[in-house]
């Protein structure tokens, strides 16, 4: 298994109002969904070049054997869309366990 977290700022250069909670849903809808239908979002406080950003982190835990290069899609995706400088892509190797302690 394999965790992987994409974080998505919200900000747009020059713009005041930034990436829309709408707008950022119609991505998900189109973009996250159909690849991976189960995810969480989380969303955070981050600092980008020393100001304050808000940031919308995507988290997937998968077997999936293309999941790199569909999060790479989604990031590149992402970065186009909304203007973004860069977007961060963290991958790190997961063992899941059930609530009883057993693995999955």
């Amino acid at each position: 298994m394999t965790e992987y977290r994409l974080y998505l700022g919200r900000n747009i250069a020059g713009c005041l109002q930034g990436v829309t909670q709408k707008q950022f849903e119609t991505f998900l809808e189109f973009e996250v969904v159909p690849r991976f239908p189960s995810f969480s979002l989380s969303s955070i406080r981050g600092y980008w070049r020393g100001k304050h950003e808000l940031t919308s982190v995507l988290q997937v835990i998968t077997e999936k054997h293309r999941a790199f290069e569909d999060l790479k899609r989604i990031g590149e995706n992402y970065r186009m869309s909304f203007s973004q400088e860069s977007v961060l892509l963290v991958s790190n190797e997961a063992t899941m366990f059930s609530i009883e302690g057993s693995p999955i």
